[in-house]
């Protein structure tokens, strides 16, 4: 009996460290491990992102012995073109770097600069996003400048390709990945492929661009190349080794030492916005004027537990790869519970044996394909959460193992909000260390008959309190930047939460003592309900510091908006533009900016006809136009 009992114990604990230790090997994007674990870190099943253990990357490999290399360079604003330039390098090298014995290497434009040689380089890959109002990404701008800036002899890059990264609903679409790409073209690089457009997340055309790129390497001759030692590896080794600084990737754990509401409740169309002052101390991050903090939520605990109930687990399972963790911490931290991507709906389809009307709904949906014109497809998503999906298949969702979850599961991105103060104005007077100031618009709205809300905004109205520390970093913005001269004057159109930087604008000129007027159009709802900072806006109005001008669409039968009391200053904004004034637009992009961009063209070609010689629509817009290219025109938009 003994004997029995010491072999069933042998057992049991060869099966725990076999299921602990072998990966699954199942296809995917990457392995996962599980085992069913005990609760863990906090209360609710999470662990503290202050001790969460470091996520994996398999990206930065370093090559000691002779090979082909391949060069991936991305330029990215919020991550996407990162993700893309890490799936890339994987398909290389799992798929061809072992024949053919390739070197993938993965180098973020931020570093480009001081560590490539470019002339070196014979295979190149580039991803690059778009910013804002068709700028470069602000990490990326000091290598664009560079790579403007000088003559090199590229020819030797017989192998190149470019995806340039976008979104149609902005007027610049993909100009940033445009620029790049000419720019390589006219410094003699090979195009392998023609430059691709990708409009948001196209993943047929990602994923097509990338087996073309896939299937170059057993077609173009790679077997012929020379072998040779990479003079990156070292220069990659040496970054990481030093790399302390906080970044996306590596967030710095801040205090909130403040937080209020700005607007009055009650109504149903009333606004939810919420200041928060968090405390840089000890970070040693400095910020200017005109730059974003971001910010890196953490889901909804409650909506992780739905996810859980029903896919049927318990979140303590152990997953160990992206990083050691269970399941709840995971999807806490690390993966996006809003965004349903298609490649989810056809996991659930072709893996995970659904009943056969669960089939027949997923076939109805994917049935004209991953593409905008799918209408059918863009509306179930459009309603959904990850949450809906498991719940409306339940037998394929019962199915659906870990591994191939994760792999369909958008990694959890940060947000990014205007910093509302001035650095000079944020010294922590009991630290000596430095605040930043955000102003969130706290988004709340209801589909299917279920509340819900963004994932930030939430997170910091609800789910943090005073004295809690959220994972924080700075996010430069080159291109919104206070005129140098102080005598300059300055408009700023800022309605609703597009304020926020302009409050640090004028924060920083009054203190400057700036002799420039400082303008700002600003607007909303209710004059009692949602008029943010008001206390300050008509303090500095009342000591002469700034002209304000206010508009309250719905404190009137007929709707004001900023635009209109534009046009109304037409004559003053002329002088003030034809004398070097700066202009700044930072709100809404689908129509606020536009609207704002339309009015202003008017009023140069209503005052302008005789001083600039603008006598027409297209005049004026290229005055405009101009005027960014001598950066007096900056907006800093965005689009829900």
């Amino acid at each position: 009996m003994l004997f029995w009992l010491v072999l069933i114990s042998v057992i049991g604990v060869l099966g725990y460290f076999s299921l602990r230790t072998e990966p699954n090997q199942s296809g995917g994007d990457f392995m996962t491990f599980v085992r069913h674990s005990g609760n863990s870190g906090n209360a609710d099943g999470s662990q503290s992102s202050r001790t969460r253990s470091k996520r994996k990357d398999e990206t930065k490999d370093v090559w000691t012995t002779p090979g082909r290399q391949v060069l991936i360079l991305y330029g990215t604003a919020y991550g996407f073109a990162e993700q893309l330039g890490k799936k890339l390098y994987m398909r290389i090298k799992e798929e061809v770097e072992p024949s053919l014995n390739i070197q993938p290497r993965l180098v973020n434009m931020k570093d480009a600069e001081v560590m490539l040689e470019l002339e070196k380089e014979t295979t190149m890959f580039v991803i690059c996003s778009t910013a804002g109002d068709g700028v470069p990404p602000s990490d990326a701008r000091d290598f664009f400048d560079w790579l403007s800036a000088n003559k090199l002899d590229l020819s030797g890059c017989h192998s190149y390709a470019c995806m340039a990264l976008g979104d149609t609903a902005y007027p610049h679409f993909c100009r940033a990945g445009k620029t790049l790409d000419k720019r390589f073209l006219e410094l003699g690089v090979q195009a392998l492929t023609p430059r691709i457009d990708v409009d948001r997340e196209d993943w047929p055309v990602i994923d097509g661009w990338m087996s073309t790129l896939i299937s170059s390497f057993s077609s173009g001759g790679y077997h012929t190349h020379p072998e040779t030692v990479d003079y990156l590896s070292p220069k990659i080794a040496e970054l990481e080794s030093s790399a302390s600084g906080w970044s996306r990737t590596n967030p710095f754990m801040a205090r909130i030492s403040s937080k209020y509401l700005l607007t009055q409740l009650g109504r149903p169309d009333d606004k939810e916005i919420i200041h928060l002052d968090i405390d840089l101390t000890g970070s040693e991050l400095e910020y200017t004027s005109g730059d974003a903090l971001g910010i890196m939520p953490t889901n909804d605990v409650n909506e992780v537990k739905q996810v859980l109930k029903y896919w049927g687990k318990t979140g303590r399972e152990r997953v160990f790869y992206p990083r050691e963790a269970p399941l709840q911490d995971l999807l806490l931290h690390d993966y996006d519970l809003k965004a349903i991507k298609t490649s989810f709906l056809q996991c659930l389809l072709q893996d995970c044996h659904p009943s056969p009307i669960e089939a027949e709904a997923l076939r109805n949906i994917l049935a004209a394909g991953d593409s905008k014109n799918n209408s059918l497809l863009v509306e179930y998503t459009k309603e959904r959460e990850i949450r809906d999906v498991l719940r409306e298949h339940p037998k394929a969702s019962k199915n659906l193992t870990i591994r191939n979850a994760l792999v369909h599961l958008r990694p959890l991105q940060p947000r990014y909000y205007s910093i509302s103060s001035a650095p000079m104005n944020s010294m922590m007077a009991e630290s000596g260390g430095l605040k930043a100031s955000v102003t969130a618009g706290v988004i709340r709205y209801e589909t299917l008959n279920i509340a819900r809300g963004g994932v930030c905004t939430t997170f910091l109205a609800d789910r943090v309190d005073t004295g809690a520390s959220v994972p924080v970093f700075i996010s430069s913005n080159k291109d919104f930047r206070l005129p140098k001269d102080n005598t300059r004057d300055i408009i700023m159109v800022g309605p609703g939460t597009g304020v926020a930087p302009f409050r640090a604008f004028i924060q920083e000129r009054v203190t400057n003592g700036a002799q420039g007027t400082n303008t700002l159009y600003f607007g909303c709802r209710h004059k009692d309900r949602d008029y943010t900072y008001r206390e300050e806006l008509e303090s500095w109005q009342n000591q002469g510091q700034l002209i304000l001008r206010t508009a309250f669409s719905r404190d009137s039968a007929k709707k004001v908006y900023v635009q209109h009391l534009i046009e109304e200053d037409g004559a003053t904004i002329a002088s003030q533009l034809l004398h070097g004034a700066h202009f700044y637009i930072c709100g809404d992009g689908s129509a606020m900016a536009l609207d704002v961009e339309a009015a202003l063209a008017r009023v140069l070609q209503k005052h302008m006809p005789q001083e600039a010689g603008i006598h027409s629509e297209q005049e004026a817009k290229e005055y405009i136009k101009k005027m960014a290219e001598e950066g007096r025109f900056e907006k800093d938009v965005w689009i829900t």
